[in-house]
């Protein structure tokens, strides 16, 4: 190996056989020499290495950078505000400043100083290792020995310098974190945001889980799952509310995300959430399924994320349709029973009335709630009565019987094969 200077100058000479050292082999690492220098370089701070293969012919050229001192030029230093989780009535950013540069040093002509303007209606905590020094208007970021940053900065190392925290709900702020340079030159200016008013309008978001009621069961408002010939079961509903919050962009529409994946979405066009529920519910698996809930502006921006769980059929998901436990009643005047079940070409929906004639509405939906056939609309006499339903056009899966009279209404599931 072989490495020269910018001018073409024989730097340094390496040679595994001469030092009597194994050859570099594949995927192996290895400090070969150190080296040495300071800022007279100049134009020579880069050299190429020449790499040789045992009978030294010629493999590659890599050219590196050589560079002990980063000048005011040379700034690649970024600062980031990250959100934090805010005690009660705060809204809290992590400062952080990203050292993007290729080098370690800042201070060998004099130091750097990374400061930040005192503004009002918000509070600066440095971070462990940190202090924080007020000169005139403005705070200074040193380390705990007292040496401004970034001069203690490593390469290609990110550094948390402060927590800042202000009163949610408030217009943005704006303020400029600067690097000045050793003769006080301005090296890097960036214009930072604390906004806090849409962090404060999604805290004012509720998203909860409630089981239904046997109505909104029956309204399809739930979506189910046939767990055994006269069972469902059925995820709880998504309730979401909205409190008043004053400056809060309206809402315009709700998207239901998987995996990154849109489920559904809904619009809502500046209309108040109060009590909504979020229809269809996905349907329970035999696992907790998290989904997303995004809620845009009227111009489609992300104004807020929640996170739901709808749990596992075996983990607290209501179980409804059992026919005795949930819609068979023994005060109830209606009874039903479905055979086969499952089925395939036809089901027999058997019906007993121990009232007088009274009017009656049977149906088939699917577990969303959508009305697939019609069985029967009209009087049903006293005693029992059966209908032959053909089921042939269903596809194969799950549904649902509902009978209907004046006084209520019941539930059974089935299986089509």
């Amino acid at each position: 190996m072989v490495v020269k200077d910018g001018s073409g100058n024989t730097y340094i000479e390496w040679n595994a056989t001469a030092l009597g050292v194994p050859p570099i082999g594949q995927n192996t690492t290895r400090t070969l020499e150190n080296i040495c220098g300071d800022d007279s370089y100049g134009s020579e701070s880069y050299y190429s290495v020449d790499f040789y293969d045992a009978n030294g012919v010629l493999v590659c050229t890599k050219e590196i950078e050589f560079k002990c001192i980063c000048k005011c030029e040379d700034t690649k230093l970024d600062f980031v505000l990250k959100r934090t989780v805010s005690t009660p009535g705060q809204c809290c950013f992590k400062l952080y400043a990203n050292n993007n540069q290729p080098c370690d040093i800042y201070s060998s002509s004099g130091p750097y100083k990374i400061i930040m303007p005192i503004v009002p209606g918000i509070s600066v905590t440095p971070s462990s290792g940190v202090t924080m020094t007020t000169i005139g208007s403005t705070y200074v970021f040193t380390n705990n020995s007292g040496v401004p940053y970034p001069s203690s900065f490593a390469s290609h190392t990110s550094t948390e310098l402060a927590t800042i925290c202000r009163e949610p709900g408030a217009s943005a702020i704006l303020f400029d974190l600067k690097l000045m340079g050793p003769s006080n030159q301005l090296c890097l200016q960036k214009n930072l945001s604390l906004e806090c008013s849409n962090i404060e309008c999604c805290d004012a978001i509720e998203v909860t889980l409630r089981n239904p009621t046997e109505q909104e069961f029956l309204d399809g408002k739930t979506c189910c799952i046939v767990t055994s010939p006269t069972t469902l079961c059925c995820s709880p509903l998504i309730i979401i509310n909205q409190k008043p919050t004053p400056n809060c962009p309206v809402i315009g529409s709700i998207g239901l995300f998987k995996d990154d994946a849109l489920v559904n979405g809904i619009g809502i066009g500046g209309g108040t959430l109060q009590d909504y529920i979020w229809s269809p519910t996905p349907c329970p698996t035999s696992v907790n399924t998290t989904y997303v809930l995004k809620f845009y502006d009227m111009s489609n921006n992300v104004l807020c994320t929640k996170s739901i769980t709808i749990p596992a059929c075996t983990s607290g998901v209501v179980k409804m349709g059992s026919m005795e436990a949930e819609t068979g009643r023994t005060e109830q005047a209606i009874q039903l029973s479905a055979n086969p079940n499952p089925a395939n070409q036809h089901i027999t929906l058997s019906v007993e009335n121990t009232q007088a004639t009274t009017a009656v509405s049977a149906d088939i939906y699917d577990m969303v709630g959508n009305k697939l056939i019609t069985i029967h609309e009209g009087l049903l006499k006293t005693g029992n009565s059966t209908f032959d339903i053909d089921i042939a056009t269903l596809a194969i899966g799950q549904y649902m019987i509902k009978v209907k009279t004046d006084t209520g209404s019941q539930t059974i599931p089935f299986v089509k094969q």
